[in-house]
């Protein structure tokens, strides 16, 4: 199992006990060729939600922070698509000391277009292997802790209604 699906794994085990069972929860579904949308690494319905928390899971690679997206994930997610995620985490390759990324889709927005306009320029120019069906994306910043991380995430969930009851 890669980097991106460990930690894909251990995100889902943290958020297991306010999950709802009894709805259709999804973990890591879209690992298959050969789809005509992207769907994100977990859509999990919390206890009392009205509708499921999407959540891509990337690992950050190098200085600038680099998470690679499949094209799909670019066209698909640029726009108002139906599984486009409402959070994006990402942890550095460097799991010495942990520090992460959370991204609302809000934020992530203006950096999906930067790379649905490169592709797009890059298959006016004539180009058939738009860098062989991924992109790159730079997030820069300063990630942040785990501590950090769960608060943001908590504060997201309640401030956006996804949540509504204890473990």
């Amino acid at each position: 199992m890669g980097r991106e699906n460990q930690f894909c794994a251990e995100l889902f085990a943290k958020l297991h006990p306010w999950v709802d069972h009894d709805q259709g929860n999804r973990v890591m579904s879209d690992e298959g060729a050969g789809r005509e949308t992207a769907i994100p690494d977990l859509e999990l319905w919390l206890k009392g939600a009205q509708r499921p928390l999407r959540i891509e899971v990337k690992i950050a690679r190098g200085p600038t922070n680099t998470v690679v997206l499949q094209k799909l994930q670019v066209f698909c997610w640029s726009v108002h698509g139906p599984y486009r995620p409402d959070l994006w985490i990402m942890a550095r390759n460097t799991f010495e000391p942990r520090r992460f990324f959370l991204l609302t889709a809000r934020q992530f927005q203006p950096l999906l277009w930067e790379a649905r306009e490169c592709l797009q320029a890059q298959q006016v120019q004539g180009g058939t292997d738009v860098m062989r069906g991924t992109k790159a994306i730079n997030l820069g910043g300063v990630p942040i802790t785990e501590a950090e991380l769960w608060g943001r995430f908590w504060l997201h969930v309640a401030h956006k209604g996804y949540f509504s009851g204890g473990p």
